[in-house]
């Protein structure tokens, strides 16, 4: 009962997002006051074990009341303004970078001192961080309708040599989702390990094509000439200084090892992005209409997972089914989908970890309502 009432008045407060998320990078940056491993495994622990553990003794996240069309509307255009929840995610962007940079820079101590066993667990450590919560605050921002907003969500997707993913995701995934046209809905039956494959390689070619295409139709030609490429293609652009530049430029300015940290956090990273990609629309796929288009997306065409913990830390993207329903809706205003949307079982840590043993994994996904209709 106690925990019912604290989860009902912390639930949804700017304050808890603020907290909840920078935690995760504070938590990785107190392994650097005692350089050993055990302050390093507090991220792991936490992620896989402190919050899985409080999803399942809280509350699951409910529907508002009053629901309905006007009041949507309403709450998106009121959210977007509300400098409360907009700083929440500036102060993490903040906090994020300056713990990656540091991070970044101080790992070539670890590997002086031949602990290459603490490096590990702390490439580990930050590479968490860099998903749960930093991509899922790159990805609320690259949906916003404020310049500065994307350019932040790109910012951060670049630390992960991922900045491809903000143009294939708002203008490719919105709109192929559950076909087999995107990369990013794993199929029923697929392993994680192919998926995550398919998904990065073909999330680059869609998103190349994508802005290739957005070109060659603002400036009325068939194809690009080489200084339009270099001088308007966004996700080349992203491509050669997030992935090529600033990778060399650590190489240059502080050494090997720098570069090569940013480079095994950016790629473990990229790993468990995908694996939460997985997760999200694991299976599912909207039917062809007699016309040949396929049926609009609805809640029914993503999983949810309102689970209290999981949801502060990821900004509620596990209230996945809204999100695609209503893709401008701002973080705080997402709720679950109606009755009969597609549930996990889990938050996406546990899951995440489930997925690592395929069969077990189907075992559980396949057993679900969703499956059996």
């Amino acid at each position: 009962m106690i925990l019912h009432t604290l989860a009902e008045k912390i639930h949804n407060q700017w304050y808890t997002y603020m907290i909840m998320t920078c935690l995760v990078p504070l938590l990785h940056l107190s392994g650097w006051f005692y350089l050993n491993q055990y302050p390093f495994a507090l991220v792991p622990i936490f992620t896989f074990i402190v919050a899985p553990v409080a999803d399942a003794l809280l509350p699951q996240v409910q529907k508002k009341k009053n629901d309905n069309n006007k009041t949507v509307k309403h709450s998106i255009t009121q959210s977007h303004g509300d400098p409360y929840y907009r700083a929440s995610l500036y102060v993490y962007v903040f906090i994020h970078t300056l713990t990656l940079l540091y991070s970044v820079y101080k790992s070539q101590e670890l590997l002086q001192k031949r602990r290459y066993y603490v490096f590990v667990l702390q490439i580990l450590s930050l590479s968490i961080v860099s998903t749960a919560p930093a991509q899922a605050v790159g990805h609320e921002l690259i949906h916003r309708l404020n310049t500065v907003d994307r350019m932040l969500g790109k910012f951060l997707f670049s630390l992960t040599m991922y900045s491809h993913f903000a143009t294939e995701h708002v203008y490719g995934h919105h709109k192929n989702v559950a076909t087999h046209k995107d990369p990013a809905t794993a199929r029923k039956g697929e392993w994680i390990y192919t998926f995550v494959f398919r998904s990065v390689a073909g999330s680059l070619i869609d998103a190349c094509h994508i802005e290739t295409n957005r070109l060659t139709q603002k400036f009325g030609t068939k194809t690009l000439s080489l200084r339009q490429y270099a001088v308007h293609h966004q996700v080349l652009q992203g491509i050669v200084l997030g992935d090529i530049v600033l990778p060399l430029v650590l190489w240059y300015i502080f050494g090997l090892h720098v570069c090569l940290t940013f480079v095994a956090q950016s790629i473990t990273s990229i790993f468990f992005a995908e694996s939460v990609n997985y997760c999200e629309h694991y299976g599912m796929m909207r039917k062809i209409l007699p016309n040949g288009e396929y049926e609009p997306v609805t809640e029914k065409h993503s999983w949810d997972a309102p689970y209290t913990v999981s949801c502060f830390l990821y900004v509620n993207i596990l209230l996945h089914s809204d999100h695609h329903a209503h893709p401008l809706k701002p973080y705080n205003k997402l709720e679950p989908g109606p009755e009969g949307t597609p549930t996990l079982p889990c938050g996406y840590a546990t899951l995440f970890l489930m997925a690592l043993i395929p069969p077990l994994y189907f075992k559980v996904m396949h057993s679900l309502p969703a499956f059996q209709n």
